[in-house]
């Protein structure tokens, strides 16, 4: 992709002689279908496509479920690269990643930030004072306006907080003024507590909107089709335009003539950073994710026509087409390479950015290998195997070997260093040992280093000679497994002329050992888990609940859920695991749990219901169960649910006294005594294995329920 001479911004693409072509997966109502993807991946194929580029995703972190592994394996097989998108779920922190995008065979691309804002233009002031505002095209149109801010017409000052768009007497003051729209901008402040949040002056007739920024703040453009012209400051011209209004005096106006019409740019405050939207790896099976990042925030892009034909965009599915157009440089320059050769070149000689706003690593959970160096890319004449290292779930992973092969015609030295990158959790709350239950939802980037251990710190080969060097890889100890951490970094070569990196990635213990279900993790809160709450049917807040008597406890079902005071079940299983079952069974059951809700050693007279017992799962007798979970696709007329989710907090409310049995027939029971039993399948484990679950059995629920109102059917 190319623009005309002397048309539009003059881009240029990343491979500008490909030949581009385009297939359609969206209806006229913007969904589509896994199997629309999947055929138009085989068409680009057919069509003698060399790579494809899928700036599509859907959430999705369990790579055993990916319905795109097979196609897109065989299409690599077949010498057709798929790059895809690793998807803009970033806030939700690790573990956030897409579908295509985590195939086994796939390149998945993160975005970083631009360094510049690629679109800013210049107005004057009367005294002829430049100011430079960022958006897609120039506001010429405007001509010369007053510069009208809001919160003009108030008895208090003037500051960020009053002309945000958060102070409501400022939306008043400026109805009640008589403003001319048609010769106004109205000026605003853009604060990061408030946001974007003026609405109100569109509704008021503005049409034009200035906004500064009393703090550094990242700078996104809206698309070109707003109807409301919006332009913005960055940092320094938000300080000059504010001392430039101070300087007023008293009762004077101020106005900007909009007469730049040629771009220039302007530093990007994060940029060459990961963008806080794209997605997080690795895998809930641990594999990296993103492979790469390529630039994808701020980037000025090609748009229809009609709408402009231009706009400044963010996200990683501006990303994937960098990445794809790099990935078909390098296949005309090294067209003897296989896909996999094509992906570990652009990996092992990407560049490792740092996070945002510091001088840490950023971790490769969030940028994998780094950002694409397509140039380096193309001149590497050394080999790196593997392009990355997978470290599992382990504090103490096995060594890894790594091979360096001197393609070159010349004799090279290489040394080998360790960059370890930042180490994320998925929560920062109670789960690390705050009492706070509800903190902790900010992505937080920790200093918390792996280190490492090389057989050798360098080595020198001869042209066409390869070695293979060892290193241990040692993450520090963890106390909170299940706050999810995620440990980083780099392992980097560098020679005389260039240098390399492979980027690892894992979890710093072991979850087969530690078991999906939370436990021993308190709170300021009743909200233990595993654990019972007791609450009434029509409240059922559970800051409210009531900690039950322990080992056994009475409940009482009512139509009337004002007169319910019932059980709500709080177990968190918050490692992955692929099954999860939760039933009612005996009060004297000879079950022997992982973890137990009661003292066994506590005699109790039980009250058996006059319920049929059933044969249960995997031979522990039931009512019948509540839920169960499966991350697969669920069998058909079967109760259990597919919720293919890296873990699950569960307050299970038993509203109505009903279980479900492996039918899926519903039905009421009796009163008499019952015992919550919850299993989830560890990791690794074999379903059909009852030794591969962890099991928590709970205290006795002794159900009062009125045949009558909830009559039982056999």
């Amino acid at each position: 992709m190319e623009d005309p001479d002397h048309l539009g911004f003059g881009l240029v693409g990343v491979a500008p002689e490909a030949t581009i072509a385009a297939y359609r997966v969206f209806g006229c109502e913007g969904g589509t279908s896994n199997e629309l993807l999947v055929s138009a991946m085989l068409k680009a194929a057919q069509d003698g496509a060399d790579v494809v580029s899928i700036s599509i995703g859907g959430y999705d972190v369990w790579e055993e479920i990916n319905p795109f592994d097979e196609v897109i394996t065989r299409l690599a097989n077949h010498g057709v690269a798929v790059v895809a998108a690793i998807g803009n779920f970033g806030t939700a922190g690790v573990f956030s990643t897409a579908a295509p995008g985590i195939s086994t065979s796939a390149l998945s691309v993160g975005s970083i930030e631009n360094e510049v804002y690629p679109t800013v233009y210049t107005a004057h002031d009367d005294k002829h004072k430049a100011i430079d505002y960022v958006s897609v095209f120039p506001a010429t149109g405007l001509g010369r306006v007053e510069v009208y801010q809001l919160g003009t017409g108030l008895d208090v000052p003037i500051d960020a907080n009053v002309s945000s768009g958060c102070y409501d007497p400022a939306w008043d003051a400026l109805a009640a003024a008589s403003v001319d729209w048609n010769n106004t901008i109205l000026l605003v402040s853009w604060v990061s507590w408030c946001g974007t949040n003026w609405g109100t002056a569109v509704d008021l007739g503005a049409q034009a909107i200035l906004a500064y920024q009393p703090e550094e703040l990242l700078i996104e453009v809206d698309e070109p089709e707003d109807p409301t012209t919006l332009l913005y400051l960055d940092y320094s011209n938000s300080q000059q335009l504010v001392h430039n209004l101070s300087q007023l005096p008293a009762g004077q106006k101020y106005h900007l003539t909009f007469d730049g019409k040629k771009p220039s740019s302007a530093a990007d405050p994060l940029g060459r950073t990961p963008d806080y939207f794209s997605s997080f790896g690795p895998t809930v099976e641990m594999s990296l994710a993103p492979k790469v990042s390529a630039p994808g925030g701020t980037i000025l892009a090609t748009w229809p026509l009609e709408a402009g034909g231009y706009a400044v965009l963010s996200g990683t599915s501006m990303a994937t087409p960098f990445a794809a157009g790099s990935l078909a440089l390098l296949k005309s320059q090294q067209p003897h390479l296989s896909v996999a050769e094509l992906f570990a070149r652009l990996m092992t000689t990407a560049g490792p950015v740092n996070e945002p706003n510091s001088k840490q690593i950023a971790s490769t959970a969030r940028q994998g290998g780094g950002l694409i160096d397509v140039y380096a890319a193309v001149k590497a004449d050394t080999v790196i195997s593997p392009s990355e290292l997978t470290l599992r779930d382990s504090e103490t992973p096995a060594p890894q070997n790594i091979t360096i092969t001197n393609q070159s015609k010349s004799r090279k030295k290489y040394s080998l260093q360790h960059s370890p990158a930042s180490f994320y959790r998925v929560y920062y709350n109670y789960l690390t040992g705050n009492t706070d239950y509800n903190g902790g939802s900010e992505v937080i980037a920790l200093d918390v280093p792996a280190s490492a251990d090389f057989s050798q710190s360098s080595l020198t080969l001869g042209p066409g000679q390869s070695a293979t060097v060892q290193v241990q890889i040692k993450p520090q100890h963890d106390d909170w497994p299940w706050s999810l951490p995620v440990y980083g970094g780099f392992v980097k070569i560098v020679s005389d002329d260039a240098a390399y990196s492979i980027p690892y990635i894992g979890v710093p213990y072991n979850r087969t050992e530690v078991g999906p279900i939370m436990h021993n993790v308190t709170t300021q809160l009743p909200y233990d888990s595993p654990g019972i709450l007791k609450l009434p049917a029509n409240d059922l807040l559970l800051a409210n609940g009531q900690i039950p008597t322990p080992n056994i406890d009475s409940y009482n079902w009512s139509t009337d859920p004002s007169q319910s005071l019932i059980p709500v079940f709080r177990v968190d299983v918050l490692l992955p695991s692929r099954f999860i079952r939760f039933d009612l069974v005996p009060a004297n059951v000879s079950f022997v749990p992982s973890l137990y809700g009661f003292d066994p050693n506590v005699h109790i007279d039980y009250k058996p219901p006059s319920q049929a017992i059933l044969p249960g799962f995997l031979g522990v007798p039931t009512y019948g169960q509540l839920f169960s979970i499966t991350v697969d696709d669920a069998p058909a007329n079967s109760p259990t649910l597919s919720q293919p989710l890296i873990n699950h907090f569960f307050a299970q409310a038993f509203v109505f006294p009903t279980l479900t049995n492996d039918d899926n027939v519903s039905y009421n029971i009796s009163s008499g005594d019952y015992r919550p039993l919850l299993r989830a399948l560890r990791w690794n484990g074999d379903e059909t294995n009852p030794d591969d679950y962890e099991s928590w059995l709970g205290p006795v629920i002794r159900a009062d329920i009125p045949g009558d109102e909830f009559p039982t059917d056999t």
